[in-house]
């Protein structure tokens, strides 16, 4: 991260990187924040077909809507004597968005996961770290990262308050 003011970390944590494939995404998740993503997770799945919106928008941008041999073989094209073009029509461009939203949003209820986990375990080896008086403002600033006034009527999150979030990860890890 190059530069972000104090308490905007998630601001800036993608700075000078490239989500260009889910290749890219992995790498980088891996590399930063030490999170893998299995294979049989949904997420691995929506990642796939983010992968085939990536061939696509290279197409469109870098050989002005032709489907080039690479892209095609990515996107397990057959061959064609016939040039092929690409063309995103409203209803094309809406699953596209959809695609995307679905990945982001899969994504950051894995990263709530990972951090709801570190929250209660990880973090409270911290011995130089951790204090037990402060784990609910620890636990806050997870929360208010991850919970979006905007898609709360959509995401899973949106079930909960905080507080029952709070709960819910302390019985499943069997805190207290």
């Amino acid at each position: 991260m190059m530069w972000q003011r104090s308490g905007e970390f998630e601001k800036g944590i993608f700075e000078n990187i490239s989500f260009s494939d889910s290749s890219a995404i992995k790498k980088e998740l891996k590399n930063s924040l030490k999170v893998d993503i299995n294979k049989n997770e949904l997420l691995s799945e929506l990642l796939d077909e983010f992968d085939k919106l990536c061939q696509m928008r290279h197409a469109i941008v870098h050989s002005s809507r032709v489907l080039a041999g690479k892209n095609a073989i990515q996107l397990n094209i057959p061959p064609s004597i016939d040039k092929l073009s690409i063309r995103v029509g409203y209803a094309q461009l809406q699953e596209c968005a959809s695609i995307c939203t679905a990945c982001v949003m899969t994504f950051n209820l894995k990263l709530f996961e990972v951090m709801g986990h570190r929250w209660a375990i990880d973090w409270r080896r911290l011995t130089d770290f951790w204090d037990e008086e402060k784990e609910d403002e620890y636990f806050s600033k997870i929360w208010d990262i991850f919970s979006s006034v905007i898609d709360r009527n959509e995401a899973d999150l949106a079930e909960m308050t905080k507080a029952e979030c709070i709960n819910a990860i302390k019985i499943e890890y069997q805190l207290d």
